[in-house]
């Protein structure tokens, strides 16, 4: 039986990374350059039992996905597109995606064995929203017939664009 997403719960999100170094050559002053850093979104939220959180932040246009983790057992979805996210709405925890019939879904993660952390290899990402913006939409989803009491994600992406 397919989850109902749930409006219900909080959501609380806090980014962070980007730095910048500066580098020159013999007799100037140094100029800015960007340094392409890592930067982590956290998603804390509270999920009644067998309910979901729908939600979208704002990460970047293009990016490469390092990391993913959760401080409790849950199901991460990350989509392209908010069409993508609501259309992806009844498939059920651990159920594939139907193949050549779905698409903008990045990734699909269901933590139920410790440790809840997954790292990727060649995962880009991309806003698929149009004009393209810089939103990543996520959906957490409660697999349990308990409530999740501050289950907090951390996505961890390379911004490319």
């Amino acid at each position: 039986m397919p989850l109902v997403p749930q409006s219900g719960g909080t959501t609380t999100v806090v980014t962070g990374g980007a730095t910048s170094s500066s580098s020159g050559s013999s007799g100037g002053t140094p100029t800015p350059t960007p340094t392409p850093t890592s930067q982590t979104i956290s998603l804390t939220a509270n999920i009644a039992p067998l309910g979901s959180i729908v939600t979208q932040v704002i990460a970047a246009k293009a990016f490469q996905l390092f990391s993913i983790s959760a401080n409790a057992g849950c199901c991460v979805r990350l989509y392209g597109s908010a069409v993508a996210q609501n259309t992806d709405n009844a498939r059920a925890i651990d159920a594939p995606v139907p193949a050549e019939l779905t698409q903008n879904i990045i990734v699909d993660v269901v933590f139920d064995v410790v440790p809840y952390f997954w790292n990727t290899q060649n995962i880009v990402g991309v806003n698929a929203d149009s004009p393209q913006g810089k939103a990543l939409y996520v959906t957490i989803l409660n697999a349990t017939d308990t409530p999740l009491s501050n289950v907090t994600v951390f996505i961890t992406f390379l911004p490319l664009e």
